[in-house]
């Protein structure tokens, strides 16, 4: 019996398909931003001008933010960039250190920087996972539309 649009068969699954496609559109963005450091990237050396911490709306300590000069080639003027960093790993870090910082963008509207080394791979993660998600909801889609065909001829 075929279901119509509407239907607690096909209801869940339409809601389930419109939820991966938006966190798939969002995930295909924020990775394409991470992919920007690699492509587009340029390097410079710097030193950490400041260190400061992050709180979470209760007041605990949920990461610190590293501060530094960066000299931005593209430009030709210095520009200020910052980088979270975890509780565990602000150890590695001491105001007046050299670090190695890659940055993308010549003004300060799509100027953005982070630490060499410390690449968010949440997000290029997702989008591989989601872009599997999207792939075998359309397999499941046709296998149905096949099964459906079939069992009517008969």
């Amino acid at each position: 019996m075929r279901t119509k649009f509407g239907d607690d068969k096909t209801d869940w699954a339409v809601r389930a398909g419109g939820a991966i496609l938006v966190l798939f559109v969002v995930s295909w963005f924020k990775s394409c931003e991470q992919l920007s450091y690699v492509t587009r990237g340029q390097t410079d050396h710097t030193k950490v001008s400041s260190i400061s911490e992050n709180r979470d709306k209760y007041g605990q300590l949920v990461g610190y933010t590293i501060h530094y000069g960066v000299n931005n080639k593209i430009a030709g003027r210095g520009m200020r960039g910052s980088s979270g960093v975890g509780i565990e790993d602000v150890e590695n870090y001491d105001v007046g250190q050299s670090i190695e910082v890659v940055y993308v963008g010549d003004e300060l509207s799509n100027f953005s920087s982070q630490i060499k080394g410390t690449e968010n791979r949440f997000w290029p993660i997702m989008f591989v996972i989601f872009l599997l998600m999207l792939l075998a909801g359309v397999i499941w889609i046709v296998i149905t539309i096949v099964r459906e065909t079939r069992s009517s001829k008969r």
